[in-house]
């Protein structure tokens, strides 16, 4: 098996300092698990929606590559958990497509009947009926985006 990636995103030119603590949890995650952390940094485009380019953003990385893990900003691991040849989806703030690229393609496939909407990833996981872990058993969400 291919060594699992942990990506994560940051769009614009700071990180919220509310979000360092919990991406330093998933660098400490990856660091024990020897899984690969990357942090991608893209630009903000003028008159977009920021979680509108993230989903983008994410499903296309996932779409591409095998055995990575999107997690969102306001999220941190609340049990350690392996990462292996199966797919995990926790909502849409927590992606692992393991060796499944065609489920990403589906998904991807799918968002296009909600272009521009927010949460067209979970939307498109709805519609496809695929199975979503049982929220926060591994992984915390905190919501903190709306505060």
């Amino acid at each position: 098996m291919i060594k699992p990636t942990v990506f994560q995103l940051i769009i614009g030119k700071n990180i919220p300092e509310k979000y360092l603590v919990l991406m330093e949890k998933w660098k400490n995650y990856c660091k024990y698990y020897n899984y690969n952390y990357k942090l991608y940094t893209k630009k903000n485009i003028k008159g977009s929606n920021k979680r509108i380019e993230s989903d983008k953003f994410r499903i296309n990385i996932l779409s591409k590559y095998p055995y990575h893990a999107w997690a969102d900003w306001d999220t941190y691991p609340s049990k350690y958990f392996q990462l292996n040849e199966d797919h995990l989806f926790n909502g849409d703030y927590f992606l692992y497509n393991g060796n499944n690229l065609k489920i990403i393609k589906d998904i991807k496939n799918e968002m296009k009947k909600y272009k521009g909407q927010c949460g067209s990833i979970y939307y498109a996981m709805c519609n496809l009926k695929i199975k979503i872990m049982t929220p926060n058993i591994y992984i915390k969400h905190l919501n903190m985006r709306y505060k």
